[in-house]
């Protein structure tokens, strides 16, 4: 695994880009952790939507917060591009999982929520942090560690979506030189979510 730096990492943690099959299951249950209740009403909260996730994610496109002490996965950072993304395998693994009838209808839902992506900009694929290591400025390391990953790859811009009920993320986005760009109203599929709409948010690099 590449070991990455930024100026706001803490002496305990060290980052690194992807991560080794050992660590899949650490890291789907940090995001579920994160992202389950949003997609509990589509994926469900049984064990075939943590074997789901666990399938589809996909370690190219991750940037992962290791503890130094335990070796622990406790964050992680997904992207997409134009070549693919963290949950970009969401689709292909519906059917294997809920059947071709049950893929077919998911399918659909989660596809409305993806948005395009354009060669120059790069997307943040959603971050999440353990339960017991956030507030320490783990999340502002893995956002950092993106914005680098979109220098090298020759990006010119990041975005990312946050969500209506999600104030403080908004907030610490707006500290660190995001601007609001935009904005995705759910209409009726906010039944299926539990949210009415997201804020896009780019930073010019």
């Amino acid at each position: 695994m590449t070991v990455l730096k930024t100026d706001t990492m803490q002496p305990f943690t060290r980052l690194q880009h992807g991560f080794p099959p050992d660590q899949r299951a650490q890291v789907t249950a940090i995001y579920m952790q994160a992202f389950g209740p949003k997609l509990g009403r589509i994926l469900g909260t049984t064990q075939r939507a943590q074997d789901f996730v666990a399938a589809s994610i996909d370690p190219a496109f991750a940037i992962t917060a290791m503890d130094s002490a335990s070796d622990q996965v406790i964050g992680i950072a997904g992207y997409r591009t134009e070549r693919g993304g963290l949950t970009n395998r969401f689709g292909d693994e519906l059917r294997p999982h809920y059947g071709q009838f049950g893929g077919l209808w998911r399918g659909i839902i989660l596809d409305m929520l993806e948005t395009p992506e354009t060669s120059d900009k790069f997307l943040v694929d959603g971050i999440a942090i353990a339960d017991s290591h956030r507030g320490q400025g783990i999340g502002t390391s893995l956002l950092h560690a993106l914005e680098q990953r979109a220098v090298d790859l020759g990006k010119r811009a990041v975005r990312l979506d946050v969500i209506d009920r999600n104030d403080r993320a908004r907030a610490l986005y707006a500290r660190q030189g995001y601007q609001i760009t935009g904005s995705h109203d759910l209409g009726v599929l906010q039944y299926a979510f539990g949210f009415r709409h997201a804020t896009q948010m780019t930073k010019m690099l």
